[in-house]
């Protein structure tokens, strides 16, 4: 790899970090809107017995790695890693509680967690965990230096001409562009630093081992404009991949364990991504060194580097790894979870040693410095989804079709399953899987014999093969009274005025035949004008002038505007700056209040801030509104608006996961379309006549 070599201090233990690395990126705020909510969350039971047949899947070349850089069994291996993934969500859950949490690591499947006093200690030890009173112990960095270190998957090769001369990385993750579904592959940013001037595209390169010699084999695409991030806390680019024929696959090689070429052993598909924990087994696909594992020895450490006079910060996960130059971007993972990209090495010729160790680029991280906040929802990576397996199927009525439950392997936070009827291209109703388990309520429709498909969804382009059925719904009842009372809340709630009797003899009908009529209401004109009318009332804090509303209803008609996403394109408006005291730091704050309903904390606003001025508001508004946090916000606004109650943890948790997945409109639709729903409407009109 050919780059240039720069020097910093460590900010502890007067340590030298060298990295190869340029390149300069604004560091996004640490909490901004993306702190875990999930439900309360236990360790659980890792018996390596319950991993056996999840163990024979593995590479026998990565188990043999496994052993020799470990001295740990397959089943071992999956078992600490399940235990590891699991820790992270705890600890996550722990600090949402209030739970000062001062650090925490993994000891093979046992969570130790750091605490203040002997309250936080109980609670923590409710979840599983052991407690600890005193401070973690820091990893003694001082005196040790650092070095930088077609279709493809993620740790092979990618190679880039500037003159006469090549540069390599390594590939850390396939992924997409998630507007477009183009796919785009993460590495380091300090490879994308290297590639200024390249002539060419960047190349997939073919090697019959780890650190052989490498030629190049298909074009692969051109950087990403704007994704090279390096410095302010991150070293993370991304590639396009718009060669023909480009595949990406959502796999990492396994190097035949680490002595072969790439493919010479089963590609490791990946499940998922997480944050890391102390302690955890780390294993990492590079062209250099191949695949090597080792323990985790820190994460969240911001280390200073200074690149020929200017300073530049990087979060690192600091590992013990086998790392060298050119495995740099390469994928980093514990288990079938990636949790960073490779980043630096304390040694730029050989491994090993008591002071060595290797440095990630996170994945994920509640700092806000990771790969995925780096693109503000721009890009995720490509996941292997496993097919839905159906342990019931239970038809009914139309007004009552009854469900399909079952469960998913390998789910995550970003699990959903969704259900397809009779051929249908879209999901006629969607559910979370987080838990594993699934459980999808049919939506109204007509007598007979109905075919359904199920198919499980990571993020936005990560798609399982579909399991498939069929349910039988029997009779079309007359409209009913209860037909009417719903005509007669839908009109009320999402038209704000009251159902004229035509109109509620007319969409009772409907209901009765089985149909739902959730979705007219809210693809309205009536609606998307009332929409607009609030924006202009709640966000700006005026009437709508002349027939300004009728420019957003053309635009709202032909799908330049989504109707779910007119209040961002209002937030990110001059009038809005400029209303909130037209500076960022004001503008932040404003956003906050509005979105999230709370102040934002000094960090969150300096770094939002500085995010605004560097990629723009409308960036700003679009990574604080896609949050976790604002996606329960608005989830507890529905459920109040629509079933007159506050929304349980569970329900917040599972509802702003869906609205994540497939939108507001939807998430909306989904709700008025519940019996709960259903059966209030009838309770709020009790004389209703069809």
């Amino acid at each position: 790899m050919t780059t240039r070599t720069l020097r910093h201090a460590l900010t502890s233990g007067g340590a030298t970090l060298l990295l190869v690395a340029v390149g300069f990126v604004a560091i996004p705020p640490a909490t901004a809107a993306t702190a875990a909510t999930a439900p309360p969350v236990t360790m659980g039971d890792y018996a390596e017995s319950d991993f056996a047949a999840a163990a024979t899947a593995l590479p026998d070349e990565l188990v043999s790695a496994l052993s020799r850089d470990l001295g740990v069994s397959a089943e071992t291996y999956l078992a600490e890693a399940a235990a590891a993934t699991d820790a992270v969500e705890v600890v996550k859950s722990l600090a949402d509680a209030g739970v000062d949490v001062v650090g925490s690591a993994i000891d093979e499947t046992t969570l130790t967690v750091n605490v203040a006093d002997q309250a936080d200690a109980a609670l923590v030890e409710k979840a599983g965990a052991v407690a600890e009173l005193d401070a973690p112990v820091a990893v003694d960095l001082a005196g040790i230096e650092f070095y930088s270190v077609a279709d493809i998957f993620g740790g092979e090769a990618i190679s880039w001409q500037v003159g006469n001369t090549v540069g390599r990385c390594s590939v850390g993750f396939s992924g997409f562009a998630t507007a477009s579904g183009q796919p785009q592959l993460a590495t380091a940013g300090h490879c994308l630093a290297g590639m200024a001037g390249m002539t060419g595209q960047v190349n997939a390169v073919t090697q019959s081992a780890p650190s052989a010699p490498a030629t190049a084999a298909s074009p692969i695409g051109l950087p990403v404009a704007g994704s090279q991030a390096f410095g302010g806390g991150f070293d993370s680019g991304l590639v396009a991949g718009t060669a023909a024929g480009f595949v990406g696959y959502p796999a990492v090689a396994t190097w035949g364990g680490g002595a072969g070429a790439p493919r010479s052993s089963a590609a490791l598909p990946v499940q998922s991504t997480s944050a890391a924990i102390v302690g955890a087994t780390l294993c990492k696909s590079g062209s250099t060194t191949g695949w090597t594992c080792g323990t985790v020895r820190a994460i969240d450490s911001v280390q200073r580097i200074n690149d020929n006079g200017s300073s530049n910060d990087v979060n690192s996960i600091i590992a013990t790894t086998c790392v060298l130059p050119g495995d740099s971007g390469g994928s980093a993972l514990i288990g079938q979870v990636a949790v960073g990209v490779t980043s630096a090495s304390s040694s730029a010729t050989a491994c090993g040693g008591s002071n060595y160790l290797s440095t990630f680029f996170p994945m994920v991280s509640p700092t806000g410095m990771s790969v995925t906040a780096a693109y503000g929802g721009g890009w995720e990576p490509a996941v292997t989804v496993a097919t839905p397996v159906i342990t019931g199927a239970y038809g009914g009525t139309p007004s009552a079709p009854g469900s399909i439950t079952g469960t998913l392997d390998a789910a995550s936070a970003s699990s959903t399953v969704s259900v397809y009827l009779d051929g249908a291209t879209t999901p006629a109703a969607t559910a979370s899987a987080a838990g594993g388990s699934w459980s999808i309520a049919l939506p109204s429709m007509a007598g007979g014999s109905h075919n359904y498909s199920v198919k499980a969804r990571w993020g936005t382009w990560s798609v399982s093969a579909a399991a498939s059925g069929a349910v039988s719904i029997t009779g079309t009842p007359a409209a009913t009274n209860g037909s009417a009372a719903l005509v007669m809340a839908l009109y009320r709630d999402v038209l704000f005025r009251s159902a004229a009797p035509e109109e509620v003899s007319g969409w009772s009908a409907i209901v009765a035949s089985g149909q739902s009529i959730t979705g007219g209401f809210l693809l309205s004109d009536e609606y998307r004008l009332n929409k607009a009318t609030s924006a202009y009332r709640t966000i700006l804090g005026r009437e709508p002038e002349g027939d300004a509303i009728y420019g957003w209803l053309a635009l709202m008609r032909n799908g330049t505007v989504m109707t779910e996403d007119l209040d961002k394109q209002f937030l990110a408006s001059e009038e809005f700056y400029n209303n909130a005291g037209a500076d960022n730091v004001r503008f932040v704050q404003a956003l906050y209040t509005r979105m999230l309903g709370r102040s934002a904390s000094m960090q969150e606003s300096v770094g939002w801030s500085f995010q605004a001025f560097h990629n723009g508001r409308p960036a700003v508004v679009n990574a604080i509104w896609g949050s976790m946090e604002a996606a329960r916000s608005r989830v507890s606004a529905i459920y109040f608006e629509y079933l007159g109650r506050y929304a349980g943890e569970s329900e917040t948790y599972g509802w702003a996961v869906y609205g994540q997945n497939n939108g507001d409109a939807q998430l909306r639709s989904a709700i008025t379309g519940s019996q709960e729903y259903y059966e209030r409407s009838i309770a709020r009109f009790p004389g209703a006549q069809p």
